[in-house]
């Protein structure tokens, strides 16, 4: 099986068209192949699926509609969480055969594949490269632009989801579908459609008259999508996330501030001003904190422009008695100096000799977090502060060397 995805991937002509009794070598090996996805041994139908994505990706038009019917007629019953990699090599596969044969493919996929994905999303053990597999296999989808299953007869079905017992028990399953939603809406080629779901969910929470779950939905939704496109033409949105920081439920509280920060993340320059605003404002400034927590960790390859503008508001919680707002302001500023390090590290170099123990307790937490984000190196002058942070004589400090050191040797310049 490998050595026919070798053959398949070749740059030069290895006769893979030459005729047989039936077909030609290729529509040969696509049968076996897809036979094979019945076997029980793992290995083989991993491979299978691999070596499939290749001849879909490299021979398409020497593939009939016959092909692959044969091919997708095996799938459905690998897409199960009883084994993750293996669904995700068979999205991997789906999505390619999208991608390449869309009018051939598409419509079949309705009552096939379509159904085994929306059952998978509902387990509590889809993550990783299985849901990115499956989100992929979404967008490529919508792309198409091909009925039953472009951006609205898909979305339908996914917001069909909402209504099932099982999905709306559980904050897992909602996150995912708000996922899917939203690349639906990302991906979709039409951009009035994705515009017109947005004021479906921002006239769901201002009418009030929805499931409480519903509620919850929308503002995930709202905060995906926001992640991936510019939401700011949508006037009433930030005002509509803003009130159910008054709701009495926590929950509604926490998807309202990650609502906002992922639609934050999507236009910094309109939003972080607006932010900011609201968190000095002093109301709801736990929450808004909470929010620009989202935002750093949504947009940090954006952050570098405007590291010396958030570094002040997340520095006014520093020294908060609640250890748990500390930590969220130690991790917005550790996000911060990974982006913006000739900005924010000589600040947290110089507030690691502050007077204030809770100030160098963050800034210690704060580095903890740099640390942990991929390819940042501390220069040695910083690098030696932090450990000489053990001899502290304030415990706060030193037990916040110990305690939050990320795993592995740090990385400096010696």
């Amino acid at each position: 099986v490998k050595t026919f995805a070798l053959l398949a991937a070749a740059k030069v002509d290895v006769r893979l068209n030459s005729p047989l009794d039936s077909g030609t070598v290729l529509q040969a090996v696509v049968a076996e192949l897809a036979s094979f996805l019945r076997k029980s041994n793992k290995p083989l139908r991993q491979a299978s699926l691999q070596a499939l994505k290749v001849i879909v990706t490299c021979h398409t038009a020497s593939l009939t509609p016959a092909d692959y019917d044969a091919v997708l007629g095996e799938m459905p019953p690998l897409l199960t969480d009883a084994d993750l990699h293996v669904a995700h090599l068979t999205l991997v596969l789906a999505t390619a055969v999208v991608q390449r044969s869309p009018t051939t493919v598409v419509p079949k996929l309705a009552d096939t594949i379509v159904p085994k994905a929306l059952l998978l999303m509902s387990s509590g053990l889809l993550q990783g490269y299985a849901l990115r597999s499956l989100l992929d296999f979404f967008a490529a989808l919508v792309s198409q632009d091909t009925p039953p299953l472009d951006f609205g007869g898909l979305t339908s079905r996914l917001l069909e989801l909402t209504s099932s017992e099982a999905v709306a028990r559980s904050r897992h399953a909602l996150g995912i579908l708000s996922q899917a939603v939203a690349v639906c809406a990302a991906h979709s080629p039409q951009p009035p459609q994705r515009s017109g779901m947005v004021e479906n969910f921002i006239s769901q929470l201002q009418g009030g008259k929805i499931a409480a779950h519903g509620k919850v939905f929308a503002l995930l939704c709202i905060g995906e999508i926001g992640q991936r496109a510019d939401l700011s033409q949508h006037a009433p949105l930030l005002e509509a996330i803003v009130r159910v920081f008054d709701d009495n439920s926590e929950e509604f509280k926490s998807a309202a501030a990650f609502a906002l920060g992922n639609v934050a993340a999507g236009n910094l320059p309109f939003y972080l001003p607006q932010l900011l605003s609201h968190t000095e404002a002093g109301k709801h400034e736990y929450l808004m904190l909470a929010a620009l927590k989202e935002l750093t960790v949504s947009s940090t390859a954006k952050l570098a422009a405007f590291a010396e503008q958030m570094l002040p508001c997340f520095f006014g919680f520093a020294e908060r008695e609640e250890a748990g707002v500390r930590n969220v302001a130690a991790a917005c500023v550790g996000r911060l100096a990974a982006a913006a390090p000739a900005v924010v590290l000589p600040a947290l170099e110089a507030r690691l000799a502050a007077p204030s123990p809770l100030a160098r307790a963050v800034a210690v937490t704060s580095l903890r977090f740099t640390l942990n984000e991929p390819g940042v190196i501390l220069p040695s002058s910083v690098a030696k502060k932090f450990l000489d942070a053990i001899r502290d004589e304030d415990l706060k400090v030193s037990e916040d060397l110990f305690n939050r050191m990320p795993p592995g040797p740090a990385r400096t310049h010696e």
